[in-house]
């Protein structure tokens, strides 16, 4: 997941490494699903919160992406 988060986010040029299908040869497109329920972690049904210990700099990280809506 990390990997394809790397690529979507800090590869303008191209992907430099990519994770392929042993079997099929087709690259393949890594999800994070949630545990609980199965699904894939994405869309409006899931947000960042700031976690038990979070310090003050996180909180104010999450404020500010949630003002800007991400």
């Amino acid at each position: 997941a990390l990997l394809a988060w790397g690529n979507k986010h800090f590869a303008p040029e191209g992907e430099s490494v990519t994770l392929v299908n042993k079997l099929t040869g087709l690259v393949a497109d890594p999800v994070l699903v949630d545990r609980a329920n199965g699904q894939p972690v994405s869309g409006p049904d899931y947000e960042m919160r700031a976690g038990p210990a979070a310090g003050e700099r996180i909180h104010q990280r999450i404020a500010a992406a949630r003002r800007a809506g991400r």
